[in-house]
């Protein structure tokens, strides 16, 4: 099978993302002068745009390819989660799943200033976090709701960003049923690696590897005692390690293999690359298709998400151009 047969098959399957919800806001203003409250710049404000993150922009990620996922996590209800709404019912996300609790919401604001003779430059990002507790009676709720859809899924993408929603307790819960139904497990997690054992996959960073494995990943051999520590200790069947321009190292009993940058550009912003890798992983578990065909797809589309500003997703038409371009 061709990579763009297999891609073609990707567009199948059915997925689920349950995760940490986040809402990216970027504030765009022109520098117009210097306070004289204080030596700092004043904008003058151009626009505002709301963009998903986190477990949000992983389930946008999907859909922007194949417009079949379900999105479970908690939101407070308020304007900015309508903003967020909006855009992710577009795309084609089911949002049903979403527990509305609250009145805020995991909020990161960047302040981006720039003109016409100017780059626009990140000069401030301000974090708000879910205003409250995340009981467990509301993950209860999100456990209720996943184990009903979980007959109607393919596969399932765990989005841990360390805000709270995924516990121990219901990590568990979460992975016991999805193992005793054969569905594959795929796990995006920024804080809590160690927690999520058994999962087919988990695609940490070089950076989160290292944090995991205890020690700076400096060598090749290096990332080969590492990718073996972590795929033991989690118990998983692969684990993927995203380097950068070092490409991917795909490890599993047998071995490892590294896929390459594809398609090598000036690199414009990498935020959200991660999140692009783990949607494409659990698309090409959920179509079942080679997981190397499915790394080094991932890997194309990261390639493309990349040269765009801010969190980004891509389409399945830049996946395959990108593809027929590297021939």
């Amino acid at each position: 099978m061709s990579l763009l047969e297999s891609f073609e098959c990707l567009l199948k399957g059915k997925t689920m993302v349950i995760g940490d919800l986040i809402i990216d806001e970027f504030l765009f203003g022109n520098p117009s002068r210097i306070s004289r409250e204080a030596p700092v710049l004043i904008l003058e404000e151009k626009n505002r745009e709301f963009r998903p993150g986190g477990a949000a922009n992983a389930a946008y990620n999907i859909a922007s390819i194949s417009s079949k996922t379900k999105l479970l996590a908690i939101s407070g209800n308020s304007k900015n989660w309508d903003n967020l709404s909006g855009l992710l019912v577009n795309e084609g996300v089911d949002i049903s799943g979403v527990l509305l609790e609250g009145t805020n919401n995991n909020l990161k604001t960047r302040v981006i200033a720039g003109s016409n003779q100017v780059v626009d430059q990140q000069i401030v990002r301000i974090d708000r976090k879910y205003d409250s507790e995340i009981k467990e009676e509301f993950r209860d709720q999100i456990f209720d709701r996943f184990s009903t859809s979980l007959p109607e899924v393919d596969s399932i993408l765990l989005s841990d960003y360390g805000y709270g929603l995924l516990n121990q307790s219901l990590i568990e819960r979460i992975m016991e049923k999805a193992v005793a139904a054969k569905t594959p497990v795929i796990v995006d997690s920024r804080t809590q690696l160690g927690k999520f054992r058994r999962a087919t996959i988990a695609t940490p960073n070089i950076e989160e590897a290292s944090q995991f494995w205890g020690s700076a990943i400096r060598s090749e051999n290096d990332l080969k005692k590492a990718g073996n520590y972590i795929l033991n200790k989690l118990n998983s069947r692969y684990l993927l390690i995203t380097r950068g321009a070092e490409g991917m190292t795909l490890f599993d009993q047998s071995g490892c293999e590294t896929v390459p940058v594809a398609n090598k550009v000036e690199v414009f912003d990498v935020t959200g690359a991660g999140d692009t890798v783990s949607a494409v992983i659990t698309l090409a578990l959920a179509a079942d298709i080679p997981i190397i065909d499915g790394v080094k797809l991932a890997n194309y589309a990261a390639g493309e998400v990349v040269k765009k500003p801010g969190v980004a997703s891509v389409s399945p038409e830049e996946i395959k151009e990108a593809i027929s371009h590297e021939k």
